[in-house]
């Protein structure tokens, strides 16, 4: 029996989604490893925590927030999104994009005491989590921040827009993250999330459309912020949920996404 085509519709306020969220393509495994001049690396320092994991921070430049931090196993090393930050001597402290944290961010740094520390958001009791970092030996560090492979940001994509039914059915939208392009559709219950392969995407000032191979499904939001869901003759009401307020749900909770490549991922 031959099937409808599924189209799925925003417009409205879900289009509008905040810049400080991320992420095929979606990962920057093809790109050419970051040239780290002498002088830069001259500035890099490396420490791990009690699983292994490798950090390494680097300020490579005068004035702001000119540092850089890289996150991985010490081969491997993905560079981090710094957010903000500051240094008083030797000591400094940095805030980097940490989307399965509570808070979406994680603090790492170096104390006056020169002990380095990442803080995680809060676990389950709101008890804030402290992981301590050591800093390697002088051979280690020269070992890793001459030979390691320092990649760019592993995760390019971002949240696009997230609704759910009552029932708590979730319609999730992700696109390439600086770009308005590269949308893929996830539907499902919460931990089972499955992508539904589109077909054509319509992307103009009215909104957009996210056609699929099965079905008939429609998603609408006006400027109320409401949104529904239309399966042939039968329309849902949805809840619009505020992707730059729910990364918790979206990057843990889901189950969509797999390894990102960021601090506090594996908590």
């Amino acid at each position: 029996m031959k099937r409808a085509s599924q189209t799925l519709v925003f417009a409205g306020l879900l289009v509008a989604t905040t810049a400080a969220l991320a992420q095929p393509a979606g990962k920057s495994k093809d790109e050419p490893d970051q040239v780290i001049s002498p002088e830069e690396r001259a500035t890099m320092i490396a420490a791990s925590d009690a699983d292994g994991n490798i950090y390494v921070f680097g300020d490579f430049g005068e004035g702001g927030v000119s540092w850089k931090v890289y996150y991985g196993d010490g081969k491997v090393m993905y560079e981090q999104r710094v957010r903000g930050g500051g240094k008083d001597g030797e000591a400094f402290n940095l805030t980097v994009w940490a989307p399965r944290s509570s808070d979406a961010q994680a603090t790492l740094g170096r104390n006056h005491d020169g002990k380095f520390t990442l803080e995680c958001g809060r676990d389950e009791r709101n008890q804030q989590i402290f992981i301590p970092l050591t800093e390697l030996a002088k051979a280690d560090q020269t070992r890793i921040i001459n030979n390691a492979r320092f990649r760019p940001v592993l995760w390019k994509r971002q949240a696009h827009a997230l609704a759910r039914d009552e029932m708590g059915t979730y319609y999730y939208i992700d696109r390439l993250r600086d770009a308005r392009r590269g949308h893929r559709v996830f539907i499902g219950k919460r931990g089972a999330m499955k992508e539904v392969p589109l077909t054509a995407v319509v992307d103009d000032s009215a909104g957009q459309i996210y056609a699929t191979k099965r079905g008939e499904l429609r998603l609408t939001t006006d400027s109320n912020g409401k949104a529904r869901w239309t399966k042939g003759r039968k329309t849902t009401e949805l809840v619009v949920l505020d992707p730059s307020d729910n990364l918790y749900l979206i990057y843990r909770e889901l189950g969509i996404y797999g390894q990102l490549g960021v601090v506090c991922e594996d908590l």
